[in-house]
């Protein structure tokens, strides 16, 4: 939306601005930037001619501000009247036109063009420049510095268990025949490896008494130290 403001008539009915403040054409300015930055807005400042300024310099632009100063045969409500009238019918609904002056605002209106007075378009202003401006959560930027204080503060994220190091090797679980040995229940191929030991030993004649085995302490150890423990389910 483009806004066009009737400029001296707005300081004349300003709470905070006065006509004989010599400074009061550079602060409504400065106002009008800092509300354009906050309602990505432009705002065009209408003020009656400028004799002292050449024909060259009747229109600045300040960010999103435009200042426009009319010719001494024209008068800011002629400018504000011909802007609107100027104006595309379907494009003037996307205009604010800002003034106390009954005149203006009677003419915006019989061309469609929506109007605000000045008193309640200060209203308007201050109210958005006094609320809190909304965080950006998308484009949020922190530097090396709070990114370290927000560590400190809260720590760092756990990392997940199931997740192995790179230099570390992913455990496998103990095949079937492990887990046999593990708990003295010998594969079919150990039985015969040993069967076939056993009956070398004994003349071929013995099987082994595989339920009463007995070791000695020496010997579990030498098992325990090749095959490990059972691991608990």
């Amino acid at each position: 939306m483009s806004i066009i403001v009737d400029a001296y008539n707005y300081i004349g009915h300003s709470q905070e601005l006065h006509l004989d403040d010599p400074s009061a054409r550079d602060k409504v300015i400065y106002l009008m930037g800092q509300y354009c930055a906050r309602v990505k807005k432009s705002v065009t400042l209408v003020f009656d001619g400028n004799y002292f300024a050449h024909q060259t310099n009747r229109k600045r632009r300040y960010g999103r501000v435009t200042v426009l100063y009319t010719s001494p045969i024209y008068t800011a409500d002629d400018a504000i009247k011909k802007m609107v009238k100027n104006q595309e019918a379907r494009r003037r609904k996307s205009m604010l036109i800002v003034s106390s002056d009954r005149e203006i605002l009677d003419y915006a209106t019989s061309h469609g063009a929506p109007v605000l007075r000045s008193e309640e378009f200060e209203g308007l202003l201050y109210q958005t420049l006094e609320t809190p401006k909304k965080l950006d959560r998308v484009n949020i930027q922190l530097s090396e510095k709070e990114v370290q204080e927000w560590l400190r503060e809260f720590g760092t994220e756990p990392a997940d268990e199931k997740k192995t190091s790179k230099h570390e090797k992913p455990h496998k679980p103990p095949s079937s025949s492990a887990k046999k040995l593990k708990t003295g229940k010998p594969t079919s191929q150990g039985t015969q490896k040993r069967s076939r030991r056993s009956s070398a030993s004994s003349g071929g004649n013995d099987d082994i008494d595989r339920v009463h085995v007995h070791l000695s302490p020496q010997a579990v150890e030498e098992w325990m130290s090749i095959f490990g423990e059972e691991e608990e389910d």
